[in-house]
């Protein structure tokens, strides 16, 4: 067996946020991040 670190296959795209309190959406999938907020102004 081949270690590779941290290389590793994400489900994403498409992304599934999970949107918080504040706007931010995180991907339940993956480590993406993206502001919601600057799409509301």
């Amino acid at each position: 067996m081949e270690a590779r670190g941290a290389e590793k296959e994400w489900k994403c795209p498409p992304h599934f946020w999970m949107i918080d309190s504040n706007n931010v959406g995180r991907c339940k999938y993956c480590p993406a991040v993206k502001d919601f907020g600057k799409l509301l102004r």
